[in-house]
């Protein structure tokens, strides 16, 4: 697995990135970057131990359950910092 770092276009404010979700808590910008970012997809050839125990595969998340799930933390973190 390759990736490039790039410093442009953070917080996903100057355009869209599929999977990232900015906010802004108190002044101050933060994101979420869904897990599904991670996936490797089918296409990719896996190399090393490709007998490991893996979890099933999860079914795609509504555009609700996401929301719903982007909201519980942000609420998370916000306790975590005492901003609530």
């Amino acid at each position: 697995l390759h990736a490039r770092v790039t410093f442009g276009n953070v917080f996903a404010l100057d355009s869209p990135v599929p999977y990232v979700s900015p906010y802004k808590i108190d002044g101050c910008l933060a994101c979420e970057i869904d897990t599904a970012c991670f996936d490797v997809p089918d296409n990719y050839v896996k190399f090393g131990n490709t007998q490991a125990n893996r979890s099933a595969e999860k079914p795609p998340m509504t555009a609700e359950s996401l929301a719903e799930r982007r909201e519980d933390r942000k609420q998370k973190l916000l306790m975590k910092y005492g901003y609530t």
